[in-house]
């Protein structure tokens, strides 16, 4: 295992979540969170986070518009 490999794991989630990184980096990511849970914990919460982000923004269009 790299040293500090959380650390880099969990500076990579938001482009992973976004789909902006290389396949291999996105390999690295997920064999990553296969044998650990604070990573695949970390991934979990910004996908959530990520998703009302987006459903806010839905819902501010949709007050915009009426």
């Amino acid at each position: 295992m790299i040293k500090n490999e959380c650390e880099i794991v969990k500076d990579l989630i938001p482009s992973y979540i976004e789909n902006l990184v290389s396949e291999g980096t996105k390999e690295f990511v997920e064999k990553h969170i296969k044998t650990c849970d604070s990573c695949k914990d970390t991934l979990e919460n910004n996908k959530k986070e990520k998703e009302k982000k987006e459903e806010k923004e839905k819902q501010k269009g949709k007050f915009e518009i009426s």
